[in-house]
């Protein structure tokens, strides 16, 4: 069991090594179509939006404040509206854009076209508490896998005004009003 465990996940890395995109859903802002990403471009239009606001200097509560009064489906609402089958914890009531899925999109490098897979691993076998978060070295980047809908340089000028707004402990650095 365990040396069948060890095939499958070299198996899987191999995999991810080629940049196909094998997760059973699309990141929003995209489609999956056989094992790539194309861009959808009604959610990806949002996804270049929130970009384009932090990089203004917006922060990502009012990134989230701007989206929720433009009334801008959420990520998981969007996708209930696509036929998505994946089950969400869904109560009835309308889901709200927040700081935590705005810094989520900002933060995720594959909406510059790369392909970033295996950030984490299983300890057990078929247990998804057991995971795992692998080191940077360990994760397998393919770039130019898929259609961008943010440059590298704007996807990092964006990363830092996240990264300088916050220190290692999620406590805030810059107290200016609206800034990063």
């Amino acid at each position: 069991s365990k040396d069948l465990s060890q095939k499958v996940k070299a198996a899987r890395r191999t995999i991810m090594k080629t940049g196909k995109y094998n997760a059973p859903f699309p990141i929003y802002g995209y489609h999956k179509y056989n094992d790539s990403l194309i861009i959808d471009d009604v959610a990806g239009e949002v996804v270049m939006r929130i970009f384009d606001l932090l990089d203004s200097g917006v922060t990502t509560s009012g990134v989230a404040t701007i989206l929720n009064a433009d009334g801008i489906l959420t990520p998981s609402e969007y996708k209930k509206t696509q036929n998505c089958t994946r089950k969400w914890n869904y109560d009835g009531k309308r889901a709200y854009w927040t700081d935590v899925t705005i810094r989520r999109v900002a933060t995720d490098e594959k909406y510059t076209g790369k392909m970033v897979l295996g950030k984490t691993t299983r300890t057990k076998v078929g247990d998804p508490c057991s995971a795992k978060r692998c080191s940077t070295n360990d994760w397998i980047v393919v770039p130019n896998t898929h259609p961008a809908l943010v440059s590298q340089e704007k996807f990092d000028r964006v990363a830092e005004k996240i990264h300088t707004k916050r220190n290692h402990h999620g406590n805030t650095v810059n107290h200016k009003s609206g800034i990063f």
